[in-house]
């Protein structure tokens, strides 16, 4: 079980307990009021965020999501976490990692969480092999998801 991440909102869930008794008794606050709160409380609980996981050393990870996090930890080892996670961030394939790679802190999190198994992966025999072929892959996704006209075009390659 991974833990969630926190961000300071109110308890809304609470809130919507109280108004929804408030409107069925009338309790204190008269029906059309209850009703109005309970939509604006509804209505604010769809602009949260959907809270995201925060990455550990049991979060799963396909075997193209993992050798993509050694190919950034690659580059956080020659550049910096900082200069890696601005110019270099992983592209996982994984939908639900899309929010890691996009937040500084949960990738960092996930990156220590993993740096073990990560400095584990240079121990086998095959390491600089699939090393080697999930680049190739990866360039082969980029490509593959350009825009036609930036292809036919010749557009850099990033």
């Amino acid at each position: 079980m991974t833990d969630q991440l926190t961000t300071p909102q109110l308890d809304l869930d609470e809130i919507e307990a109280v108004f929804d008794a408030a409107a069925e008794t009338g309790a204190g606050i008269d029906l059309a009021t209850g009703r109005l709160l309970l939509a604006e409380v509804r209505r604010l609980r769809a602009l949260l965020p959907t809270p995201v996981a925060v990455p550990t050393k049991d979060t799963p990870l396909s075997d193209y999501d993992f050798v993509e996090l050694v190919a950034f930890a690659s580059k956080v080892e020659n550049e910096g976490f900082g200069y890696a996670y601005e110019e270099y961030p992983p592209h996982f394939e994984a939908p639900e990692l899309a929010p890691v790679a996009d937040d500084y802190s949960l990738l960092r999190e996930l990156y220590l969480a993993r740096e073990e198994a990560l400095d584990e992966f240079w121990t086998r025999s095959d390491a600089e092999a699939v090393y080697d072929a999930h680049i190739d892959e990866a360039r082969r996704r980029r490509r593959a998801a350009r825009p036609a006209a930036v292809a036919a075009a010749g557009g850099e390659e990033s």
